[in-house]
Parts: C-alpha cells; structure tokens; sequence
C-alpha cells in the first residue's frame, strides 16, 4: 500500500512538472502575432488545467487586452493591408473582405482568418506576419516584360491546338494547356515533382491582365480577348485595365488588329 501511494504522488508530481515545463516552453517563444498569443495562452491555460491547477490569474489579466487588439487589427485588417500594399507599390482592388491584390492573387477575410490563393493554409489578421507569405505568392505571380511576351506565345499555341466555338475557347482550357505547354521536355521523360514547372492561378491571371494593360500582340499581329461565359466552372476573375475592375471571364479569343479572329 505504502508503494502504490508513493507511486500515485510521483505521477502526480511528474505530471505537474511537465505540465509546467510545457507552459514554460510555449510562453517563452511568445509570437508577435497577438492572434497566436491568445491561442498560446489558452493552451497554456488549458494544459495547467488538465493537472488541477485552475487559477491561472496572471493570464486571466492579460487576456483581455489580447483580445482587444485582436479586436482592432480585425476591424482595420484591410486598411494597414492596403497601407502595407501600398508602400510596396501593389494595388489593392475591391471594397468587401474578398480583394484581389496587385492584379494576381485573391485575399479574403472570414472573422479572424485571413485565406489566400497559393498559400498552405489560413493564417491572422496580423499584418506584419502576413505580408512576407503575400510577398512570396506574388513573387511566384510576376513576370517581367520579356516573359510576358514568350508567355503570350504559349497562350497562341494553346488557343490554336484546343477546340473552339467560332473564334472563342474556353478560357479554362487554355490555363491547363498552358501549364502542359510550360512543361520543360525532360519532365515528360521523367516526370517528378521537383522537375514540374508551376504555373499557378495568381500567376495566370496576373500575365492576362498585364498583357492586355501593355497591348502585347503575338508575332503575327493577335491580339488577346476576352468574353464571357454562363459555365461557373470554367470562370475567371481578372482585373480588366480597360474597365479598371475585375471581371468575370470564361472565354478566351486571339483577334488580329485588322478585326479578324484567329486564324
């Protein structure tokens, strides 16, 4: 008897020092983010309880002012995200919580989670710790003058071999035969991932918008078209320079500049 209970309070005394020693851990790499300090403090919070400590006062007195800068950074998520946009030169387009940034890619706002086109997962309204997973996207997206122009190539190969109803096809299509196109030929050799050339959605719908903003041709004189579409799967949204907005688009022409279409 006198074994089983030195037995029960060493299990209790190692509980409780791991208990401490994994608050400890988690408080001493506290993030910036006060969105993942509010989420640290109620594991923290959590993990003290599950041993019987349940009078955590020093975090019960903090949590309140967490969780009004929360608060705060929520209701002004787009106006410091605009800021920060701004001070780097990107355009931010749109008025609600879903806004398409520097013509590529789409963010959204859903309560206190931000979610991002070609990003592995939601993350917080924190400004400071989004902006670099933004920066990344957008570096993947941009294409400099030159590769537009060999891109606007693969776009005439593309629209040339697919199936067509009169001078449009699906602007759908053409994005996935683009990204076979971009493929480079040892990579049908031997296909892996590492070889695999990506060609993201941002990054599509950032080349259509710059090359319609720039005027490129093809090297004999068609010009890119878009039209619409009443299939919802085979819809873009891209940022049309002549109107100034984004628009819905599921059809994809090549015009030459004399007015006819294709070939």
């Amino acid at each position: 008897m006198k074994d089983d209970a030195v037995n029960s309070w060493s299990e209790r005394i190692t509980a409780l020092g791991n208990a401490f020693a994994t608050a400890h851990k988690q408080l001493r790499k506290l993030s910036a983010d006060p969105f993942e300090v509010v989420g640290c403090f109620n594991s923290v919070r959590q993990v003290l309880q599950d041993v019987g400590i349940d009078h955590n006062k020093a975090l019960d007195a903090l949590l309140p002012a967490l969780e009004s800068e929360c608060i705060r950074l929520q209701a002004e998520f787009w106006g410091l995200l605009t800021q920060a946009c701004g001070s780097r030169g990107w355009e931010v387009v749109g008025s609600t919580n879903r806004r398409m940034i520097k013509k590529a890619v789409f963010v959204s706002l859903e309560g206190n989670s931000v979610k991002m086109e070609g990003a592995p997962g939601p993350c917080t309204p924190f400004v400071p710790s989004f902006m670099p997973m933004l920066a990344r996207v957008l570096e993947e997206a941009e294409a400099s003058e030159p590769e537009l122009k060999t891109f606007l190539g693969v776009l005439a190969k593309a629209y040339d071999v697919l199936p067509r109803s009169g001078s449009e096809c699906s602007l759908e299509a053409v994005y996935r035969h683009c990204l076979l196109e971009s493929q480079k030929p040892n990579f049908w050799r031997a296909p892996s991932p590492t070889s695999f050339v990506v060609l993201s959605r941002p990054a599509f719908r950032y080349r259509i918008s710059e090359i319609l903003r720039l005027g490129l041709v093809t090297s004999d004189s068609r010009a890119v078209a878009l039209g619409t579409t009443t299939m919802s799967k085979d819809s873009w949204e891209i940022y049309s320079p002549g109107e100034q907005r984004v628009v819905i688009a599921g059809r994809f022409s090549l015009t030459r500049m004399g007015g006819d279409s294709g070939h």
